[in-house]
């Protein structure tokens, strides 16, 4: 069976920024978010154990916490609960959720009649139905806008992940209630990418697989969108696959909704691609099943030996139940894993080689490897391994471990797993910690991979540790010397110094003076003369002389005058001017009547 993925798939832009705003957020204070942050469960659990908890009402907030709004928004009505409590808020809705949500509010304050398209219980809905004030009406079908008045002004407008043709249809019933109407297209183009690329793979497959929340709007309209075309599960994990669905298929296709993770996508592809594996025609199996020449070595402790062979099936089949480690030599490379002898030839599916992916299974051929049978079938003589399951056992004993004896301030090493914006997943031995951006070097990078890439082996020093949770955060740079340590003896208040303008905000310009090291040139001390915008002077790359006019390392700042420096560059030049004059000796009214003759009259 071939598995094809939509060219389409997984995290759309606000999902990933949603959980890349949590993930900062909770490194550097308790949070909570309001409501799930997005519909799918096993990413709410995942950032549950990271701890940001779910709550349902600012009363269970306290001011301590950040509050984190979810995707879907919210109306302004939590903006001010917050505020008023005091609570600090971090808004991760969705781009294509405000937009909707101000178009929302715009069009109620021109006197428009507000129609919202979506689910009405949704929280998307219910957050914009908020900016477009009491009056506005939500509709999801076509028979709710041909109920609908007659209205001097319309406007609609629609949930980002509502099916395209479906709003085009109600545009065009709404077209009959009004004179004047318009038209906010609000759906998301990543909905509609989505939508597009599963309906195409829907029309050249057997059978489609959706992944993602069951309560996810866009996750099911993706899975009634490829019904209509061929036989379609809805799926949240890949433990609920089922065999029989691929019995007689050929080519299956997978597709998943917006706020489904990478990781779980993966797990689904694999699990499918192994379902083949496992599964193998009776006339595959038994071109590798017979009993094969065993290859003489002495017996080892944890071997088959040839009693084995003897007791046959009975001492296989006690292997599924015991769970006992044996040892056994791979000696062929077959379709999607490998064969190995056990007195007759077992099968390990690729998916179970390794905790990693491994895509040359030909590195395997002759190698020894720990086994565990995870499935016998002693009438089809089918017996399958897994290495798999050893390793992760092995590997929960390691987090345990470390987890008992980690303390903050411990200087460990360990090897970068996966790279994020946000930062680099770590695995210290055993259990995985964080290493923020900002934790990386003095320097302000941009991205994590230009410092580090996966596979990197790194030693690192333990900032906090939540014995709790679980989580720890990591840090690189507070391994090297701090250059503002050196800043006070370097860059003394009056010192002139040369920099490369990095940053240009509001009210200045920040000038890099040496790795780590910022200064900032206010705008007032650009020119001697007004001006508006930084940018009427500088641009970023630009090289300039300033004078230090402020230095506190303790809190990090260094100001800079580029405006001073002009003016007592001005006054020594002035100065080198008068006294590169030459001595002009004085004159008196007697050294000048002197040199007159007076004549007589």
């Amino acid at each position: 069976m071939k598995v094809k993925l939509a060219a389409k798939a997984g995290f759309c832009f606000g999902v990933k920024r949603a959980l890349d705003m949590a993930e900062r957020t909770v490194e550097n204070s308790p949070s909570v978010s309001l409501g799930p942050l997005i519909h799918n469960q096993q990413v709410v659990k995942r950032l549950a154990e990271r701890g940001i908890r779910v709550v349902n009402a600012l009363e269970e907030v306290s001011t301590e916490q950040a509050l984190i709004i979810r995707s879907h928004g919210v109306g302004p009505n939590v903006y001010q609960g917050a505020e008023n409590k005091g609570i600090q808020v971090v808004d991760a809705t969705c781009p294509f959720v405000q937009k909707a949500q101000r178009l929302a509010a715009e069009s109620a304050q021109m006197g428009q009649q507000v129609i919202v398209m979506g689910d009405k219980l949704h929280p998307e809905v219910q957050g914009i139905l908020g900016w477009a004030g009491e009056q506005a009406i939500p509709i999801q079908t076509l028979e709710e806008a041909k109920e609908l008045s007659f209205y001097s002004q319309l406007a609609v407008l629609a949930q980002t992940t509502q099916l395209a043709e479906s709003f085009e249809g109600i545009v065009e019933e709404l077209k009959l209630h009004t004179n004047d109407l318009t038209v906010h297209n609000t759906i998301c183009n990543a909905t509609a990418e989505r939508q597009k690329a599963a309906r195409e793979l829907a029309q050249t497959v057997d059978v489609m697989v959706v992944v993602g929340g069951r309560n996810s709007a866009n996750t099911e309209k993706l899975a009634s969108i490829c019904a209509e075309l061929t036989k379609t599960y809805l799926i949240e994990t890949a433990e609920e696959l089922e065999v029989k669905w691929f019995d007689e298929v050929k080519i299956a296709g997978l597709t998943a909704g917006a706020s489904t993770p990478d990781w779980i996508i993966e797990e689904v592809y694999q699990k499918m691609t192994e379902i083949d594996e496992n599964e193998i025609s009776m006339d595959d199996w038994e071109k590798i099943a017979p009993v094969s020449k065993r290859v003489k070595e002495e017996e080892g402790p944890a071997d088959l030996s040839r009693r084995h062979e003897r007791n046959g099936g009975a001492r296989l089949n006690g292997l599924v139940e015991s769970k006992e480690e044996i040892s056994a030599k791979v000696i062929e490379i077959v379709k999607g894993g490998l064969v190995v002898d056990v007195g007759m030839r077992g099968f390990v599916p690729a998916s179970q080689i390794h905790l990693d992916y491994i895509e040359d299974l030909n590195q395997f051929l002759g190698k020894t490897l720990r086994l565990r049978m995870i499935e016998f079938d002693p009438d089809n003589r089918k017996a399958v391994f897994s290495q798999k399951v050893i390793l992760e056992e092995e590997r929960a004993v390691k987090r345990q471990e470390r987890l008992e004896t980690l303390t903050e301030g411990d200087i460990v090493t360990g090897v970068v797993r996966r790279l994020a914006d946000f930062g680099a997943f770590v695995d210290i031995g055993g259990v995985d910690g964080l290493l923020h951006i900002s934790d990386m070097a003095y320097t302000r990078i941009k991205h994590p991979s230009e410092m580090l890439k996966i596979g990197d082996e790194v030693e690192l020093q333990v900032l906090k540790f939540d014995q709790q949770t679980g989580k720890i955060s990591l840090g690189l740079k507070q391994l090297k010397v701090s250059p503002w340590l050196q800043v006070a003896e370097k860059y003394p208040v009056g010192t002139l110094v040369e920099g490369v303008v990095v940053r240009i905000v509001t009210f200045g310009a920040f000038v890099g003076l040496a790795d780590g090291v910022d200064g900032l040139v206010h705008i007032s001390q650009l020119t001697d003369h007004r001006i508006n915008k930084v940018e009427e002077v500088l641009k970023v790359g630009d090289v300039v002389c300033a004078k230090v006019i402020e230095c506190k390392p303790e809190e990090k700042r260094i100001s800079l005058s580029m405006r001073e420096m002009v003016e007592d560059v001005t006054r020594a030049n002035d100065v080198e001017a008068m006294a590169s004059q030459p001595e002009i000796k004085p004159v008196t009214i007697g050294d000048v009547l002197g040199k007159i003759k007076f004549t007589d009259k």
